[in-house]
């Protein structure tokens, strides 16, 4: 998908544009907007892959779901982004499209879409409205992580990082860390990995 490849650009832009600029970067919205809205409009413009027979589907509309929740990560960094109704909506179909309700089911079971996977799943967590929606998607990255023994915090994240992803924010995941670790280590010791 073009739009990922858009992001990841983006990204590198973002990052290298922090350094210059540091925190002053997220009050410039003509220079977020001008790069964000284009990529958000082509993807809006987009229907959703869910309905058809496509063998892809589903992977296509996780990429467009993912796209338009960085894109809202990024514009609620920057205060432009005015409304949680509307990521409420992509937060949900996101969960949904990588799973629902029966996480066996979901994107994990192709190793060539892991990365992609916990990327869509951070940013769930990321964007999501409150607490209880949050640690739906906590509790899926716990999940792979026991499932895939990812024996760090930091092996997470290098995951993560090879999708479009601004390390300067990265502080701002502390909170999950510590979040994962109290999911993962409630499976630990139950000995049952339970579901979101």
């Amino acid at each position: 998908m073009g739009s990922l490849e858009a992001l990841l650009a983006l990204s590198t832009t973002i990052q290298s544009e922090l350094l210059v600029r540091g925190d002053d970067l997220w009050s410039d919205e003509v220079f977020l907007g001008l790069r964000l809205n284009p990529i958000a409009h082509r993807l809006l413009s987009i229907p959703s892959a869910t309905h058809t027979e496509a063998p892809n589907s589903r992977v296509l509309e996780a990429a467009r779901l993912g796209a338009l929740l960085f894109i809202i990560w990024i514009k609620q960094k920057s205060r432009t982004y005015p409304g949680s109704r509307t990521t409420a909506s992509y937060w949900r179909a996101a969960l949904d499209v990588l799973g629902g309700s029966n996480p066996e089911l979901s994107l994990l079971a192709a190793p060539s879409l892991r990365s992609f996977h916990l990327w869509v799943l951070f940013l769930c967590a990321l964007t999501a409205e409150n607490s209880v929606h949050r640690d739906k998607a906590l509790r899926r990255i716990a999940r792979i992580k026991v499932q895939q023994n990812v024996a760090s915090w930091e092996a997470v994240l290098e995951r993560v990082r090879s999708m479009p992803w601004v390390a300067n924010l990265e502080a701002s995941t502390q909170w999950m860390k510590r979040r994962v670790e109290e999911i993962e280590a409630e499976y630990l010791a139950s000995g049952v990995i339970g579901t979101a």
